[in-house]
């Protein structure tokens, strides 16, 4: 055991000294993590859906590392999210139950460190474009946890969730504190997002920055526009599902044209399965509520050839939606603070083809559970 121990911590401290070197001569990569709601394991031609056409999303998983066994954090949206931004369980950061309606009290606390702050701490643009779902009052506000520009709705669009603004006019769409329209159109969004998305990329260009952009598709009410209705043989799913694709081209051609595509990291993935009552082609059991495979395990895809990510790679790893936190904070050449507690693990070695498995987690995980659990739990009352 020692004399294995011993090449494989020189290994990670070469790579770590090696990831400073080349962050010290240049600025860091641009990190863009998309993720699309309640997209299922099947519903990409990549990943072998028949009814839809996706020629985009799977180029990028041909130039990149296409997952086979990823899971997201939870089957629903809010604890998802809040798992993808804290690198940690939903449990563990008190958002394991159910979704943010328009009447939570709650949301992601303020005292959690997010992705987006730790990136933002260290020189990043940051940017929330798309759905929010994580609290509604102040405090969790994405401006408050690490985004310095926010588009898009705080909320869901789905019934229980626009009786809450009856009186209002509607669900609002919103460019930070400004309404930019009232009420929210679904056929508008998944394009409008990629416009300010764009917006922002181009704003920012000449320094790194941090892009999260939460689709609202292809939660329920679908929206799809003109352009895109009746385009698939997948009824309005397949529909959204094309249109989604389209704006994910638009996105990586401007990123072409600005010159930033070889010094990009892109992350495709979705928040949990697809909803009940969408059951062709899926080759797993279960869907979004539920925890059979259908509801957790989903499509996710890593590109940057440019910036040594693997390219045209299919990974059997078993990896999780936390571990974005710690391989984003790497990719930056951030380290994660040493009194943080979080469930993700470093993927970039394995994304760079320095190994084929995931590393363990920090050794400070099992040392800091219970006083991390006692902190949670004080928080709460």
């Amino acid at each position: 055991m020692v004399r294995c121990a011993l090449p494989c911590l020189l290994s990670s401290c070469v790579w770590v000294l090696c990831c400073s070197a080349i962050w010290s001569d240049e600025r860091p990569p641009n990190l863009i993590l998309i993720l699309v709601d309640d997209q299922g394991y099947y519903d990409l031609g990549c990943y072998g859906a028949t009814e839809v056409r996706t020629p985009h999303i799977d180029a990028l998983a041909r130039q990149g590392i296409r997952f086979t066994d990823y899971y997201a954090a939870a089957p629903i949206c809010s604890p998802s999210r809040a798992g993808l931004l804290t690198g940690c369980y939903p449990r563990r950061v008190g958002n394991e139950s159910w979704v943010h309606r328009a009447d939570s009290r709650f949301g992601l606390h303020p005292d959690e460190l997010t992705i987006a702050e730790l990136l933002q701490q260290n020189g990043y643009a940051t940017a929330c474009i798309g759905k929010w779902h994580l609290g509604f009052h102040e405090p969790f506000l994405p401006r408050n946890q690490g985004f310095d520009h926010y588009f898009g709705l705080l909320h869901n669009l789905d019934p229980v969730e626009t009786v809450y603004f009856d009186e209002q006019g509607g669900v609002p769409l919103l460019r930070n504190d400004q309404v930019v329209a009232r009420p929210a159109d679904p056929a508008a969004l998944t394009k409008l997002y990629t416009d300010e998305a764009i917006r922002f990329m181009e704003e920012y260009q000449d320094q790194p920055f941090f892009l999260y952009l939460p689709h609202t598709m292809l939660h329920n009410p679908l929206g799809v526009s003109e352009e895109f209705r009746g385009s698939s043989d997948w009824g309005e799913y397949g529909d959204a599902t094309q249109e989604l694709d389209h704006h994910l081209g638009r996105l990586m051609q401007s990123l072409q044209e600005l010159q930033l595509d070889q010094n990009t990291v892109v992350i495709y993935a979705s928040d949990n399965g697809r909803g009940p009552g969408r059951n062709a082609g899926q080759p797993i059991q279960g869907h979004k509520l539920s925890t059979w495979e259908g509801g957790i395990r989903v499509p996710a895809i890593a590109w940057g050839p440019g910036c040594g990510l693997q390219s045209g790679i299919e990974s059997k790893a078993v990896i999780r939606a936390m571990d974005w936190y710690p391989t984003l904070a790497s990719l930056a050449g951030i380290e994660v603070p040493a009194d943080l507690v979080i469930d993700g693990r470093d993927l970039l070695p394995m994304l760079q083809g320095e190994t084929a498995f995931v590393p363990p987690p920090s050794r400070q995980l099992s040392l800091a559970i219970k006083s991390r659990g006692q902190a949670i739990g004080a928080r709460e009352k």
